[in-house]
């Protein structure tokens, strides 16, 4: 089954299931899990507030780019 999904999965994980993420990115060798860069978050904030606003425009938590086309 494709990993590919334009659908946005909200269940959160068990910790067995993000030991086993955590394994798997760690056997792999090409990804790594970085930590929040403070920098690049406070370039971002700006965009947070139109976020928020698209949120509340379309009634949706988490909506997809789809999903606002749609409405569109």
């Amino acid at each position: 089954m494709p990993l590919i999904s334009s659908r946005r999965n909200t269940t959160a994980l068990t910790a067995k299931d993000l030991a086993a993420f955590e394994a798997d990115v760690a056997a792999g060798g090409f990804l790594r899990v970085a930590e929040p860069d403070p920098e690049a978050l406070a370039v971002l904030v700006p965009f947070k507030a139109q976020v928020d606003a698209l949120k509340a425009q379309y009634g949706g938590a988490d909506i997809t780019g789809d999903e606002i086309k749609a409405k569109i």
